[in-house]
């Protein structure tokens, strides 16, 4: 409903100052979850007219090159979860989705509400980071982004993901973040970009492809761990889930990834670098994750692809375009689409 989302927008733009959530968080997730409902019809594409022809042609004519400079950008105010930042860049990936067309899968059209506790800031080894504060406050509201390319198939579904909160101005100054990580959410969106076009020309994918872009994974995965206990699809459904992170520095033929010991998808995402000229080693992340851990806790099959060089500048100001090397992006892209298309095809 228009009104709703007026509403939303408004939700997320006042964060905290308007919305005392911190006794009842969960019961407005769930409210918005039973106003709405499962999807009572099968997913189909809409016609290429809906959103007008020429609205049309320039959102599949962006690069994610494009998608990072717009994410990255000072208006963005560095995307931390729960401010007004961050309420920009969701609207910039909803309106992307909506575009080109995808369905909403999230339990309000494209997103999917949830809060999290107030954070403080640290410096540990000359990085920033966030941890809970140790007394109470309001809870913070933010979204996970949710759009699908339905498949032929129904009931199964292959996840392409990337987190878009960074640290905002973090102690006076501002973080980018425009390879952590709007460098995986421009390659998700390239990605998309190239799979929804196939389908307007009659190769439709198999499996349901959702574009997944999480909220608070600064914060600790919150927003997809909040995703996998209030699914929007069913979790055992879901077959697979690629996740980009940090994903545009550095030499464009090395990457590394992340993943639980068992993990079948391994294997897959290295046949898909190969075949681009590329290599990746499969490593321990000493303490580090993304959000494909929220997925791994669950038992569902799912892998990090990063930079081999992700730490560089990471969770500080010099993480900015300069960091971004256009050949490692584009690279990326090409490696996406021949992974998803092994996997959902």
């Amino acid at each position: 409903m228009p009104t709703r989302r007026t509403f939303l927008k408004m939700l997320f733009g006042f964060g905290a100052l308007m919305l005392p959530w911190t006794a009842f968080p969960g019961r407005i997730a769930g409210a918005v979850e039973n106003w709405l409902g499962d999807p009572k019809t099968a997913l189909q594409m809409p016609p290429l007219e809906e959103n007008g022809a020429e609205q049309k042609i320039q959102a599949f004519g962006r690069k994610a090159i494009d998608d990072i400079k717009n994410l990255s950008g000072s208006k963005m105010e560095g995307r931390r979860a729960g401010t007004s930042g961050e309420t920009k860049a969701l609207i910039y990936l909803e309106n992307e989705l909506r575009q080109i067309g995808l369905h909403p899968m999230g339990n309000d059209q494209y997103l999917q509400l949830f809060s999290f506790p107030p954070m403080e800031e640290r410096l540990i080894n000359g990085r920033a980071l966030f941890r809970p504060k140790e007394a109470g406050g309001l809870y913070l509201p933010s979204a996970n982004v949710l759009g699908g390319l339905p498949g032929r198939e129904q009931g199964q579904y292959i996840l392409l993901s990337a987190h878009y909160d960074h640290l905002g101005y973090f102690q006076g100054k501002l973080c980018a973040g425009a390879n952590d990580n709007a460098s995986g959410c421009g390659c998700v969106l390239e990605i998309m970009r190239y799979f929804t076009k196939e389908a307007y020309n009659g190769r439709s994918p198999a499996k349901t492809i959702i574009a997944a872009f999480w909220s608070a994974e600064e914060m600790g995965y919150i927003g997809s761990d909040f995703f996998v206990h209030h699914p929007t699809v069913p979790l055992k459904a879901i077959e697979a889930v690629v996740n980009l992170d940090t994903v545009g520095n550095g030499d464009q033929n090395d990457y590394i990834m992340w993943a639980s010991g068992k993990n079948p998808l391994t294997e897959k995402v290295r046949e898909a670098v190969q075949k681009n000229g590329a290599g990746i080693q499969l490593v321990s992340g000493n303490g580090h994750h993304s959000d494909e851990i929220s997925f791994n806790n669950m038992g569902v099959p799912a892998v990090t692809m990063l930079s081999r060089n992700w730490l560089d500048k990471n969770h500080t100001p010099e993480d900015n375009m300069s960091m971004i090397n256009p050949g490692k992006v584009d690279k990326t892209v090409r490696i996406g689409c021949e992974l998803i298309k092994a996997l959902a095809y």
